[in-house]
């Protein structure tokens, strides 16, 4: 059974007769843009092209042509054309499904192959009355990830924005997510080029936050798989983000808490990942006082770490660079080594 075929396309924009292209023309076509076309003339689903664009087949450009006619999005790009050959296998499948609330209906196309479930999905948004408000992800939100769109949206929750994830793929990289807001429609945008691990409503601070990992500290001194990815928490405001120092602060270690920390930190091996770790979650906690006690009982006067320059670090030393790396976070805020 042939798979659904990915390639390189790009929209025709001509308004001649689909008859008159060649393969020979066909072949300088397929040059630009990565295609993944729809399964059938039958269908209302759109699909991502993840190059960047969004299309529909709405019908052969003749009735005996191999061509299909396809839409541009808003009105942005004209009809062109695509080969029949480009069609996604006829077994695949897309899954609908419909959210409603006060003010919007919200239709989701999830594409379908057999028993695999692709990672794009995508969406249009209409008002309570059925009226075409615009589709999710839009062009200018999958640009402004890159052009790496793959998650499934995030529709069906109270959170106050469309989030729209991405991932580029590859080991320890690379996440995004963009929030479009859902009042007013559309009209406002935040990006992160974080890892997004959750979001949530707080009652005690009446506010919604975002937690996402900080990664500055990947491959300082030691390999991304010891590497410390300590936990931001971002609150939303009506203009971007803000780091929440309320919803971070931590209560302090009691001695007892603080000798264990010291107890379980490794001799040798290990130490400077396990010391940063602790010390990460100590100073972005608000707790700077507690974080250089632990590093004096945990850190003995004679250690040297040797970095991958060959430098000699003592106590001093790492502590000293420690803080500098902090403070080169696009979090960093002076609260945290006041």
């Amino acid at each position: 059974m042939r798979k659904v075929i990915t390639v390189l396309c790009v929209l025709v924009y001509s308004t001649g007769i689909a008859s008159e292209y060649t393969d020979e023309t066909l072949k300088e076509v397929l040059s630009n843009v990565r295609l993944r076309a729809m399964p059938s003339t039958d269908s209302n689903a759109l699909a991502i092209i993840p190059g960047g664009f969004v299309i529909s087949v709405s019908g052969k450009a003749e009735q005996t042509s191999q061509w299909f006619r396809v839409k541009g999005v808003q009105g942005e790009y004209p009809d062109g054309y695509i080969h029949s050959d480009l069609l996604a296998d006829p077994t695949t499948s897309f899954n609908e499904r419909q959210i409603k609330s006060s003010k919007f209906l919200i239709k989701s196309f999830e594409p379908r192959h057999d028993d695999w479930i692709y990672p794009q999905s995508h969406a249009r948004l209409y008002t309570a009355d059925g009226e075409f408000v615009s589709h999710l992800p839009r062009l200018q939100d999958i640009r402004a990830l890159n052009g790496v769109y793959n998650q499934p949206l995030e529709l069906d929750t109270d959170f106050p924005y469309f989030e729209i994830r991405a991932y580029s793929g590859g080991a320890h990289c690379c996440f995004e997510s963009r929030f479009v807001s859902k009042d007013p429609p559309l009209e406002r945008t935040i990006n992160l080029p974080y890892r997004v691990t959750e979001t949530r409503f707080s009652d005690e601070r009446n506010s919604w936050e975002v937690e996402v990992d900080d990664p500055t500290y990947e491959y300082w001194q030691y390999s991304y798989a010891y590497s410390p990815i300590p936990s931001v928490t971002l609150a939303l405001t009506s203009k971007g983000t803000i780091v929440s120092r309320e919803a971070m602060a931590q209560n302090p270690p009691s001695s007892d808490e603080l000798l264990s920390m010291i107890s379980e930190t490794p001799k040798d091996d290990g130490k400077i990942s396990y010391v940063t770790a602790n010390m990460l979650t100590l100073i972005y906690g608000g707790n700077l006082e507690s974080a250089e006690k632990y590093l004096e009982n945990a850190w003995p006067d004679d250690y040297r770490h040797e970095t991958y320059d060959r430098e000699q670090w003592d106590r001093n030393k790492y502590k000293t660079k420690l803080y500098e790396k902090i403070k080169s976070s696009p979090f960093f805020r002076s609260w945290m080594l006041d």
